[in-house]
């Protein structure tokens, strides 16, 4: 009879050592990303992974479907390009824009260990996990457009009509739906805590 709830307890405190390893690991890497920045802004070396340009991306196509006996597909060509050193715009949005995804990350994963912690301690149905599970959903969803955001402001500071810089590839569509199914439970959780207080107030 008492070897689930162990077991459950057990089950959360290895999530919550593993999310404190996920937290010390996010905190140097945002030393270190800190710690690029001024490199990032002045002269160092930074690449960027880049769209080609649809008319450049059909001529290499069909080069390609001349040289090579089968046929090629629809999967997306891209490359790796270098920032120059006097884009000071492009650099500037790369910096500031890493800067503000780690930002946002923070606040989630903070969230998410708040509401791990409070399940580990026996309080899952804590009124605080409302907020913690709604900030995290918030982040899930700003993430996409956040990044979607920087890459439009990279078209517009780099200088090229053949390739487009991005900060990263995120698929919108998946992320907006996990951050609805984690707004649906923070609803199930301020239910659970309002159910707590009602049978408190009864007893």
């Amino acid at each position: 009879m008492t070897t689930e709830p162990v077991s459950r307890g057990r089950s959360l405190r290895v999530l919550d050592v593993a999310l404190t390893v996920v937290v010390l690991v996010f905190a140097i890497s945002t030393v270190i990303a800190v710690a690029m920045t001024p490199a990032t802004l002045g002269s160092g070396g930074l690449g960027l992974d880049a769209a080609v340009a649809p008319q450049l991306e059909n001529d290499l196509r069909r080069s390609v479907a001349e040289e090579v006996p089968f046929r090629i597909g629809r999967a997306d060509m891209h490359l790796n390009v270098h920032i120059p050193r006097g884009d000071r715009d492009t650099r500037q949005v790369v910096a500031f824009g890493f800067l503000a995804v780690i930002a946002l990350w923070w606040v989630g994963l903070l969230a998410l260990r708040g509401v791990v912690r409070s399940a580990r301690d026996g309080n899952p149905f804590d009124e605080r996990n409302i907020g913690r599970l709604r900030r995290l959903a918030g982040v899930i969803i700003a993430t996409p457009l956040l990044v979607g955001l920087l890459n439009r402001l990279l078209e517009s500071t780099f200088d090229s009509q053949i390739v487009t810089p991005r900060l990263a590839r995120v698929d919108t569509v998946p992320l907006v739906l996990i951050g609805a199914v984690v707004l649906a439970l923070a609803e199930v959780f301020r239910e659970g805590a309002a159910l707590r207080d009602l049978e408190a107030s009864t007893i």
